[in-house]
């Protein structure tokens, strides 16, 4: 887990972090390391390109729909990826990745990687990490050596690059800043279709299938209500979830409610099934990411903070109500991109804990009643 940048203690080891890494960039750059590629960047001639995307899930969550539009317009071209173990599996069986290799954050294991990565000589290496990000920087250097090295959003970093575009960070979604790559290869984002999109097998279905599907013999809607997020910012309190499945029982009789929960965190499921139980469930223990991401495609509504589940819900168009703190810029990058997500925000600049359940409430009973009359039209 990376440090939490907002403590002071994560802040202070963040930039010790940070400092160090720039030492060791401007060394790489002072013995010559970056060296710039010859020629004008043509896409009609790429017939290779390495992405770098080591982050998290949701950041490549948000870069598929760049994978995707890049292949459709080019179908030739060979697309490989610098992942991390986690976001791996989202990739795992896409069509349009033809080889993934992992950053360890171990500097022997990872120097292999990039030896055989050079071996691949790729007409161009692409850093999809937004912003001023050392470690990808140095990665896209080392890798690319005369080839053509891009970025998305490197400011003072774009030095370091032979072709970069530029967007101002906290103004436009995630999706299109990141998506902002795909100008360098002729494409404009209007023509694109930027809604990321799972390659799925069916034994990522299958749990989502049995279990929704056995819930809805008995039940009319089924809805999943996340109790996990990825950092304490985004937690919200016990004693709220308690509130709104209460409301949410009550509201709707015939409904039943799916406790999604981190594998460490089922004890949030445990403390909320002792108050309520029948229409109250916790989903089978033991699920990967991507059978999770797969019982997306059975709910009938998700209700959730902003965390990376938000992204794989997107991506089966679920109907969501998601709670975002006060922070309009992480909000104006990070926000729905889907228009079947509704977003409920906190007064609190970083938290989300102070979101009231009423608001919440109401948020859902909205999007609940949209969704029904869609779905009546649609029938009639």
């Amino acid at each position: 887990m990376g440090l939490d940048t907002k403590t002071w203690h994560g802040r202070f080891l963040k930039s010790i972090e940070i400092g160090f890494k720039r030492l060791v960039l401007r060394i790489y750059v002072f013995f010559g390391g970056v060296k710039k590629a010859r020629g004008k960047f043509d896409p009609q001639k790429v017939k290779k390109v390495l992405f770098i995307r080591h982050d998290k899930l949701g950041d490549m969550v948000i870069s598929l729909p760049i994978f995707h539009n890049l292949k459709k317009k080019f179908p030739h071209i060979e697309i490989d990826l610098v992942c991390g173990k986690d976001n791996y599996e989202i990739v795992r069986t896409d069509p349009h990745i033809r080889k993934a290799y992992f950053y360890h954050k171990k500097p022997l294991r990872d120097w292999e990687n990039v030896k055989a990565m050079r071996r691949e000589n790729y007409d161009c290496v692409a850093d999809l990490i937004f912003g001023a990000s050392v470690t990808a920087t140095i990665l896209v250097s080392l890798i690319a050596g005369r080839g053509f090295k891009l970025g998305v959003g490197k400011l003072h970093y774009a030095k370091y690059f032979d072709r970069t575009v530029e967007s101002e960070r906290g103004v436009h979604h995630i999706i299109n800043s990141t998506g902002q790559i795909l100008n360098l290869f002729g494409l404009d984002l209007a023509d694109c279709d930027m809604r990321p999109r799972l390659y799925l097998e069916d034994e990522d279905f299958k749990p989502g299938r049995e279990f929704v599907g056995s819930l809805k013999e008995k039940y009319d809607t089924v809805v999943c209500v996340n109790l996990s997020a990825g950092r304490p910012a985004r937690t919200w309190p016990m004693e709220k979830y308690l509130k709104i499945i209460m409301m949410l029982l009550d509201e709707y009789p015939d409904w039943v409610f799916a406790l999604n929960y981190a594998p460490s965190e089922y004890w949030k499921a445990e403390k909320i099934l002792e108050k309520y139980d029948g229409r109250v469930v916790p989903i089978p223990k033991g699920l990967n990411i991507r059978q999770v991401a797969g019982m997306m495609k059975y709910y009938d509504f998700l209700l959730t903070p902003d965390t990376s589940l938000t992204h794989l819900a997107s991506a089966f168009d679920l109907p969501s109500v998601v709670m975002f703190s006060g922070d309009d810029s992480n909000f104006n990058e990070w926000g729905p991109y889907n228009q079947k997500v509704r977003a409920v925000r906190s007064p609190d600049f970083y938290r989300i804990e102070q979101v009231e359940p009423e608001a919440l409430f109401e948020a859902f009973k909205k999007v609940a009643a949209e969704e029904k009359a869609a779905s009546h039209e649609k029938a009639s």
